[in-house]
């Protein structure tokens, strides 16, 4: 005659942990992904932004027929503006930009730029005149692309990977693109 043993199996107390511990480690990389995934996406909204008020510097000059100045005035907040005078006191359209954004004009620190500055220390400006020629805010005609370089403040820490930054450059004659670049 055969022993029956009617014992159930059920999980043991080291089982229970070593699966607590493989759903606690998949989930640190999932949020890890997505926080990664969420920082570079608020990024490319930002450069989208900045690229916008730099398309509607364009439009103004050509509904008012009137020269139109877009700059940096620092901060912060920095804030990039499409104005009426090269003071950049009467402003048609106004971005503030984020704190994420590492954001600065030559002298002020990490991002790259060949724009023309006002006095040693900026505000740094562009004017776009009623032929759609950007010129310096004295009205010299620029002969090279200007390039603004955007990138997002924890790329430059080192902490999101891959390191990604955007150029976004403003033609002679006043046309705006964007590059993205992935930095080694």
């Amino acid at each position: 005659m055969k022993s029956c043993s009617f014992r159930t199996r059920g999980f043991t107390l080291l089982e229970a942990l070593v699966v607590v511990a493989l759903l606690g480690i998949a989930a640190t990389i999932v949020v890890g992904t997505l926080q990664s995934t969420y920082q570079k996406m608020r990024l490319e909204t930002a450069v989208n932004d900045i690229d916008s008020l730099l398309e509607s510097a364009y439009e103004h000059m050509v509904s008012s027929q009137a020269e139109v100045f877009f700059g940096l005035v620092s901060g912060p907040p920095f804030r990039l503006r499409v104005t009426r005078d090269a003071g950049l006191s009467v402003v048609l359209n106004e971005y503030v930009v984020p704190d994420y954004v590492n954001f600065s004009m030559g002298v002020l620190g990490a991002v790259d730029t060949n724009w023309p500055p006002v006095a040693s220390n900026g505000p740094w400006r562009l004017r776009l005149d009623t032929f759609g020629r950007t010129t310096t805010v004295t009205g010299a005609p620029l002969t090279a692309v200007q390039t603004l370089t955007v990138t997002h403040r924890d790329v430059v820490t080192g902490r999101l990977k891959p390191r990604l930054r955007y150029e976004v450059r403003i033609y002679p004659l006043w046309r705006v693109d964007v590059a993205k670049e992935v930095v080694e």
